[in-house]
């Protein structure tokens, strides 16, 4: 059963980024992937999206985890979702995916920028706290794997 986490991160970025990207825990960076920005240049282009709209400040960067039980899916499998899911539900916001297999469970972790490129809007993660809203996005790609899910928001109970 995968259980899902969606984390809002006011430190630095370049830590966020650099933990996803591990080539330790991705099989020296096969098992990564970007949206909307170029590897090597990651943290860079996020900064500069939050300087052209000058917010600087508050949360920098949104980290969703998703972990399996054991044997629940393979790393490709899990990286294609993760790609599906950003492409689909994070358009607009640059994106660093990085599945980790350095554990007995294979996790997937995407990092994105809080603010939107083309608008400088910031994630609007309470509409999709609100109301299971986010529920419905995740159901998305696991839906379709046939994957059962357990949601953990924490500071949400």
């Amino acid at each position: 059963m995968a259980v899902t986490k969606i984390l809002a991160r006011k430190g630095r970025l370049d830590v966020g980024i650099n933990y996803v990207l591990n080539g330790d825990k991705t099989e020296e960076r096969v098992l990564t992937a970007h949206l909307n920005c170029d590897p090597g240049r990651e943290c860079r282009e996020m900064l500069d999206t939050k300087r052209a709209y000058g917010k600087e400040d508050g949360v920098m960067y949104y980290h969703i985890i998703q972990s399996f039980k054991p044997g629940e899916i393979t790393p490709e499998l899990a990286l294609e979702i993760a790609k599906e899911f950003a492409q689909e539900h994070l358009a607009g916001y640059e994106t660093v995916i990085g599945v980790h297999v350095d554990k007995e469970h294979i996790h997937a972790h995407r990092v994105f920028n809080s603010v939107k490129m083309s608008q400088g809007l910031l994630f609007p993660v309470g509409l999709f706290l609100r109301g299971g809203a986010l529920r419905g996005l995740f159901l998305f790609p696991f839906g379709q794997q046939g994957h059962n899910l357990v949601f953990h928001f924490p500071g949400r109970g």
